[in-house]
């Protein structure tokens, strides 16, 4: 029967980490590495990807409106929900996210 060794978890991803890391490995020995600014990433990717997606949910209620087919409905409808200021409470974000204001 082989020889089996518990999962190692190593706390940080620095070089004396992944040093450790990739010397177990070659033993045969899983392991699992964990970085705290990894994890931050994955929380703040996961904040800007729920905004798109809800997003995305209001824009199909949005564009499947019925009041739309017809032309005094499409136009109260575009005047509305197409004005400056709800486009840039819509979009806004997307192009004022900074990626490098994320703590790291």
């Amino acid at each position: 029967m082989p020889k089996r060794y518990p999962r190692v978890l190593i706390a940080g991803g620095g070089i004396g980490g992944l040093a450790a890391a990739l010397a177990l490995l070659r033993r045969g020995i899983d392991v699992d590495v964990y970085e705290q600014a990894l994890v931050r990433y994955v929380i703040a990717r996961e904040e800007r990807t729920a905004k798109v997606v809800h997003g995305s949910a209001e824009n199909m209620r949005r564009f499947q409106n019925r009041a739309t087919a017809e032309p005094a409905g499409a136009q109260e409808y575009v005047d509305r929900e197409w004005s400056e200021e709800r486009e840039k409470s819509r979009y806004e974000w997307l192009f004022t996210y900074d990626v490098t204001a994320v703590p790291v």
